[in-house]
This record gives C-alpha cells, structure tokens and sequence, in this order.
C-alpha cells in the first residue's frame, strides 16, 4: 500500500532522524515537498538543524513556534488553526516520533478528531502508519530513505570536513596484520621516534634511527621502503610526504577497517568515511572511520601503539563521549592491533571490561585477520 502524503507535520526534538527519515522517503512523500514543523522556545537550533538538511532536499519547511513544550492548549489551539488552512484533499499527516508527551497528545488528538493520519517511526528502518476515522487498521511499512552522513551530522548540528584521501597500500596493511607479533614492537617503537622528533619540529618528515633500534626495525624499514612510503640513507628515514608519515604512524589500520567495510555485503552500508572531522560549538572530533548502517551511526576508533591505563580509558571515554552527541543509540567500536588489555594476570581485563561495561564492541590483535567477519556480525546485530 502506498502512503504517499502532501504535508507532513512533525514534532521537534532533540533526535532529528526519525522526523528526517519519512518525509524523504520515496513512498511517504511529501508529494509537495512541505513540512510543518512544531517548534518550541528550546527546540529552535534543533529545528534550524532539521530545516538545513530538509532544505538541501527540496523540501520546503514552515515553522509553528510556542514558548513552553508543555502547554497543552496552546499547542492544540494553532494545530487546529493549521489544519483549518487545508481542505479535506490535502493528504497531511502527523509524525508522532518526536516532542514531549504533551505535545504529542495535543496533537494526537487533533489529528484524531480529524479524521487525519498519523505515523510513528520504529528504530530507523521502519515505520508504524496510525489511521484514524475508520481509516483502516495499524500498519507497518519499510522505510526506504538511506540518510548520508553529512545530512545526518548537519540534523545533529555539526559542520562536517572530509580528509585527505588514502594512501591506499593495502597490502602493507595485510602485511602487519597477517604478522601481529612480529610487528607491534616495531611500529611502537617507530611511533615513538616520530612523536620524539616531532615534538621538537612538528613538520619534520626525516628521522635518524639509533644503533640500538636498527635491528628491531629492520623489517619495519623494509616494508615502508618497498611500499614508497619512505627512502632509507643509512640511519636515516626519510618519509615522502605528510600523508606517508601519517599513514604509517596509524593511518594504515584506519584505511584497512575502512577497505573492509567495502568488502561487507552489498547494501549493508549505506555510506561511510575515513578520518572525518565534525565540529559543534568550536569543538572538533577526528572520528578515523565512521559509516551509516540502516541510518544508524556507527563510529570506530583504531589504535596501534600499547594502551597504556590512562590513554586507553581516554579512548572508551572519547568514543562514549561522541555517541552520547550524535544521535539515538549510535554504536562504537575499538580496533586495536596490539592486545588491549596487557595486565601479567588472566583475570584482569579493565579496559575490555569498561568497553562492555559501556557497550563499546573491541576487535584486537589475532582477530584482525578475520575484521571483515567481525565487522558483517557487529551490523548484523542492529
């Protein structure tokens, strides 16, 4: 059945996506492009948030403003003045997902006496079609829309800035990964000469290696050699350019988990990015690989040095910290190459504990080898 509308009325609150998601979906319509948003005295940014992604959209939006969300005669009063302005032609329907309670039953029961329907948006792929008047019985339809994720970010408030792209060495990657102990001494190693010498010179693309460590980073020196990413004189390397420095520094995992998620299943992601910047109120988070499945935000954070007690409880709480900001129930993962947990005792486990602890997924050491696995179970579980 199709449920194709003209206008559709929805409730502003602080979850943009389930308003989004049906009045851009190819079968709700609105056939006229139009949407009636409720706003409130607190809910206004987060409408001019939902209007920019409309707007971009073709949609055009019209705004009936109150002061107080909990006055209930009031909201009723100009959702019936808004309806009178339509004939019994115009197809209108009211989205029920957003708002406080008291804005929802004013406008249910306008919508109710008015013989209008209405709809309710279960988690991010479906909705709930409420037909009053005799209408006809409750019924369930798939939401087809896909959001992006620079709509999805701009609903939530933030500016949204892409990075550079890839270096793209696949096979470097595939090469430290097949290989976990052999290479997670080196590469901490390695971190730890470029953080040294860029602490003194933050540009600085050449490194001279200490006789001591030469021997341990040997295949290391090898590997960034044959894969163009550095020239090797003597003790010294010297990287070819910024992104090469940075890719092996760490950016070669977060370009691997972003390859494999390229190789999960057709239509099982929706859109995806590697190293994007979001920023709200002059405040900037680096999300290394972030991907939209069913409309549903995922954010994976990569690491490849040793997580010490401190940075690796600075990880979790970065990554709960984005998914609390942006949006209903995103999903977090860690990828670590090295072994999160490196406690001498079987039975102490504090950053794998405080990850379910927050329901952040970990994937780490051995079971990269197996990431693409673990990345089709990870969605499958939405």
């Amino acid at each position: 059945m199709s449920f194709e509308f003209d206008v559709h009325v929805c409730l502003v609150s602080a979850q943009p996506v389930p308003n989004l998601l049906p009045v851009i979906d190819p079968q709700l319509g609105p056939r006229e492009k139009k949407v009636i948003l409720l706003v409130s005295r607190e809910m206004k940014a987060r409408a001019d948030n939902l209007r920019r992604v409309l707007k971009s959209r073709g949609v055009t939006c019209e705004d009936i403003e109150f002061e107080d969300a909990y006055d209930y005669n009031t909201i009723r009063d100009k959702l019936l003045d808004c309806l009178a302005g339509y004939d019994e032609n115009t197809r209108i329907v009211l989205n029920v997902t957003g708002g406080t309670k008291i804005m929802t039953v004013a406008a249910q029961s306008v919508f109710d006496v008015a013989g209008r329907p209405m709809l309710y948006v279960r988690e991010s792929d479906s909705a709930v079609m409420m037909f009053t008047g005799g209408g006809g019985p409750q019924e369930q339809t798939r939401l087809g829309t896909r959001l992006t994720l620079t709509e999805y970010f701009h609903a939530y408030g933030f500016d949204v800035e892409k990075s550079a792209p890839p270096v793209d060495r696949p096979d470097f990657a595939r090469t430290l990964i097949s290989r976990p102990g052999e290479f997670d001494r080196p590469l901490s190693v390695m971190n730890g000469i470029i953080a040294e010498g860029r602490r003194a010179d933050r540009h600085q693309q050449e490194f001279v290696i200490e006789p001591d460590k030469l021997t341990e980073l040997e295949d290391l020196i090898t590997l960034c050699v044959f894969h163009k990413l550095a020239r090797r004189l003597g003790r010294r390397l010297i990287f070819v350019n910024e992104a090469a420095l940075k890719f092996v520094s760490g950016g070669w995992l977060e370009e691997y988990v972003y390859q494999q998620l390229g190789a999960v299943g057709k239509g099982r992601v929706d859109d995806k990015a590697l190293g994007l910047t979001i920023t709200r109120h002059k405040a900037a988070n680096e999300l290394d690989v972030v991907f939209l499945a069913a409309n549903r935000l995922h954010v994976v954070e990569c690491k490849t040095g040793r997580l010490a007690e401190e940075k690796g409880g600075a990880v979790l709480y970065k990554l709960n910290s984005i998914r609390k900001e942006t949006g209903l129930n995103p999903r977090a993962m860690l990828v670590s190459y090295r072994a999160v947990d490196n406690s001498a005792s079987a039975r102490q486990h504090p950053h794998t504990d405080r990850a379910r602890e927050l329901g952040i997924k970990v994937i780490q050491h051995e079971q990269l080898k197996s990431l693409k696995n673990h990345l089709e179970t990870w969605i499958s579980e939405i």
